[in-house]
């Protein structure tokens, strides 16, 4: 983790232990950033949904690949930005969430993009050559 109190970087395996070093990441860089428990814990649900997404879809099964992660506060927002060079990812292509549906009758997928959508102020997505950067953004 990069010392500089006003950013910190983490590069993880893009596999499902890297979820626990993730929660990790963030509580120490939240408190560190003086973010909010509660602006912190929306920001730690939308980076689970987005790093188990990156984990379960952008790299082939048998070759984890590497996701890096900066934690910064830009003007009065904690900005937590994921990278990772797996497959493009068009948001585009995720169905919307049927909300009415009962659980049962539910499509799978598009219910963890419309839960980042709603909880962070900011969701942005590119593709810059062959990297993936997802931008999470929460105000406080």
């Amino acid at each position: 983790m990069n010392t500089d109190s006003r950013m910190h970087q983490i590069e993880l395996k893009a596999e499902l232990s890297a979820l626990e070093e993730l929660v990790i990441f963030l509580e120490k860089g939240c408190a560190d950033l003086g973010v909010p428990l509660g602006v912190q814990r929306a920001l730690e649900l939308s980076a689970d949904e987005a790093v188990t997404n990156v984990i379960n879809y952008a790299y082939p099964d048998d070759v984890p690949g590497l996701m890096r992660l900066t934690l910064e506060l830009v003007d009065g927002e904690v900005v937590l930005t994921i990278e990772d060079q797996g497959q493009p990812f068009d948001e585009a292509e995720v169905p919307e969430p049927d909300l009415d549906a009962s659980i049962e009758d539910r499509h799978i997928g598009g219910l963890g993009v419309f839960l980042m959508h709603k909880m962070m102020d900011r969701v942005e997505r590119s593709r810059r050559g062959d990297t993936n950067h997802l931008l999470l953004a929460k105000k406080f």
